[in-house]
């Protein structure tokens, strides 16, 4: 690749020119074209591709086939002009072709659909690469677009680096003869040494460019790539969206292959990554059980029960998490929603508005069905359980199970995330406290490495303040020597182990976000899954502070304080 298409894309589409520029591999060649130029200098070829450079949004991709390519080619690079400038799908194209079409009847049944669209009389053959080059800029603004010439004789593919879903390779992909197979499967991907065509060497120089291109971007990516007689050729990189699992396993591999120090691959793994990563699950009794909904996304939610949207933002300052339990949610109650850790909704489904809006927002959701009324301001069961405002409830958005009372929870932290969490271990790093209410909290919270606890221990836990004392008691027991923080109104004369949050001498407990500024001395920091980062940028530059979090979260806490730690340069 010259100097030229490099600039060009540094100039407005860096992700990908990154990638090209330090590819172990050749590029096709390539024309690049600023978002203010127009097409100059592009040789003639007999196949080209006129794309958008990543990240454009959407992208572009049209192919062009002149009179010399054999008939399969020009068919598949007819199909690829009709979907990209003509909206018209490839089979609906395909099907409008006889079976042995050549470039008349290609450019014949081309210009027919064009006549029927705004676009009417297409340019001449001439002329149609600096069309596709307009179109390209109409459909992704501001981006900068290439041109690149192809191998007829060649085979077209693309590599997926790893799983998006677990994160785990090979690398699979695919090869073929027409260039569509360089944007999406024709076929099921397969691993590299499945595929036939592929030579040992070509494999191994593929499996290469994959581990260099995922070391320079930091994730996953597809890999377009030409193997023709001379050699695999580089097309294209297009990073890809990938879970938190994705981004943990690619870290760890990373590290193990020595591409990456420690350091470094903390900045491949966000705290978000981590808390979609730890799968959480409910061992409750069975008298806890409620009822059984459709199962509608988001995992494991805990906290108190809800009943009014408007009461979500009041229930969460005063330390409750809520859960709502609604017949269904509107538009208007995505706030309240954002604000919660889950929602039960009466009516609706895992098509229904508030299952939507809680996959949207990453919160679990159960469609509870004929399974709950709501009634009196609580939820009420066929066999008559109630679940009152305030209750300490849990549920499970893939199992679909609603549950009343603290219940005990577990979660298994792969060997790639325990990895991972071991880059965190520093001493010079703020301690990560978790907020319990419960002895089973508690248990949670030190079995993923809390330093320490904040006992909070709401009405919907303990209706007396004898009983809260003694969920406080035996908390301090599960910690041992661990510190403990207790809120002031579940305190009693026998807490000597424990430190009276705003009592003096001790941190005040401080919830992020708020309108208060920090705290002039050492502060608990209290903060949600949403502003983990956020807390940890604060915390970390408070000597003697701590971050507060949800037992489940005390992983990404760690992440969060490690990489805000680098990034503050300690």
């Amino acid at each position: 690749m010259g100097a030229q298409p490099i600039q060009r894309l540094a100039e407005s589409d860096a992700i990908e020119a990154k990638a090209l520029s330090r590819a172990p591999l050749p590029l096709v060649p390539t024309h690049a074209v600023a978002p203010d130029e127009a097409l100059d200098g592009a040789a003639p070829a007999s196949l080209i591709v006129v794309r958008t450079a990543a990240p454009a949004d959407p992208p572009f991709f049209a192919a062009l086939a002149d009179g010399t390519v054999d008939a399969a080619l020009a068919r598949a690079a007819g199909g690829l002009f009709a979907e990209a400038v003509l909206g018209v799908s490839p089979s609906r194209f395909l099907a409008t072709l006889s079976k042995d079409a050549g470039p008349d009847e290609i450019e014949q049944a081309l210009a027919k659909l064009s006549a029927a669209t705004a676009i009417g009389t297409l340019p001449a053959p001439a002329d149609r690469a600096s069309f596709l080059v307009d179109r390209a800029r109409v459909r992704s603004k501001g981006a900068t677009v290439l041109v690149q010439t192809l191998d007829p004789t060649a085979r077209f593919g693309h590599v997926v680096t790893r799983d998006l879903r677990t994160g785990q390779g090979p690398p699979r992909g695919q090869l073929d003869a027409s260039p569509r197979a360089l944007i999406e499967p024709i076929s099921s991907l397969a691993p590299l040494s499945e595929l036939t065509e592929l030579s040992e060497d070509h494999r191994r120089i593929v499996e290469d460019l994959a581990s260099a291109i995922e070391s320079d971007l930091l994730q996953p990516a597809r890999i377009a790539v030409e193997i023709g007689p001379f050699g695999p050729k580089l097309v294209a990189v297009t990073p890809l969206r990938h879970s938190g699992r994705a981004a943990i396993a690619l870290s760890s591999a990373l590290v193990q292959s020595g591409r990456l120090d420690a350091a470094r691959a903390l900045q491949v793994v966000r705290p978000a990554d981590v808390l979609s990563a730890l799968e959480v699950r409910l061992h409750p009794e069975p008298s806890q059980i409620v009822g059984r909904g459709v199962a509608a996304g988001g995992g494991v939610a805990v906290g108190h029960a809800c009943f009014a949207p408007s009461r979500a933002a009041s229930l969460a300052a005063a330390g409750m998490a809520p859960i709502l339990f609604v017949e269904e949610l509107v538009g208007e109650d995505s706030p309240a929603l954002a604000t919660s850790r889950g929602v039960v909704t009466i009516r609706g489904g895992i098509t229904g508005e508030a299952a939507i809006m809680a996959r949207a927002l990453a919160k679990a959701c159960v469609a509870s069905g004929p399974s709950l009324t709501l009634a009196g301001g609580a939820a009420v069961s066929a066999s008559g359980m109630r679940i009152e405002a305030g209750d300490a409830v849990a549920i499970d958005g893939s199992s679909g199970v609603i549950i009343r009372g603290a219940c005990r929870r577990s979660c298994d932290i792969s060997p790639d995330l325990a990895s991972v969490l071991a880059w965190t271990k520093n001493d010079s790093l703020p301690p990560v406290v978790g907020v319990v209410e419960s002895e089973d909290d508690a248990r949670l919270a030190l079995d993923l490495g809390a330093d320490g606890l904040a006992v909070l221990v709401a009405e919907g836990v303990a209706k007396d303040a004898r009983e809260r004392a003694r969920i406080v008691e035996s908390i301090l027991g599960i910690a041992g020597s661990r510190v403990v923080f207790v809120s002031s109104d579940a305190t009693s004369p026998e807490l000597g182990a424990a430190t009276v949050l705003g009592s003096p001498g001790a941190p005040a407990l401080w919830r992020q976000p708020g309108p208060d500024p920090e705290p002039a001395g050492p502060f608990v920091a209290w903060t949600e899954a949403s502003t983990l980062e956020a807390a940890a940028a604060s915390v970390v530059r408070r000597e003697g502070s701590a971050l507060a979090c949800a037992p489940e979260q005390v992983p990404a806490a760690r992440v969060a304080l490690a990489r805000a730690s680098q990034s503050s340069g300690g």
